[in-house]
């Protein structure tokens, strides 16, 4: 059974490892985001790009807890340094160089299986 507290903890161990890179790759002092465990549908991951925090599917994660914390972890963090750094609000060309920055392929989104958690959120929200 997954130990849903490590999982967790992993996780932040991830969002800083990539904050690490990302100050050193961009000579900048990140702040580490505000991270929130919810199920938000189908949507792995949001970044609250002016609140500075990122949202994450809890539910994938366990499902997918490799490639969660390797891929869209990093991803969603890509998208704050990008807003911050470029401007950049979305997929852009600034957030893909922030992914390529990490030695990740800009990839928008995720093929997680998604059957039994569409339709379902935790609270309603917006991407920015």
């Amino acid at each position: 059974m997954l130990d849903v507290t490590a999982m967790k903890e992993r996780a932040t161990r991830k969002v800083w490892q990539v904050l690490e890179d990302l100050n050193e790759e961009y000579n900048a002092d990140f702040d580490f985001p505000k991270i929130e465990w919810t199920v938000i549908g189908t949507t792995a991951g949001r970044a609250w790009l002016t609140q500075w925090r990122i949202q994450l599917n809890e539910q994938l994660c366990k499902e997918n807890v490799e490639d969660f914390i390797q891929t869209t972890i990093p991803h969603e963090v890509a998208h704050l340094v990008a807003y911050k750094v470029f401007g950049d609000d979305g997929h852009g060309n600034g957030w893909k160089s922030v992914m390529r920055a990490l030695s990740l392929d800009p990839e928008r989104c995720h093929d997680y299986d998604t059957r039994h958690v569409e339709g379902k959120r935790g609270r309603e929200s917006m991407y920015i």
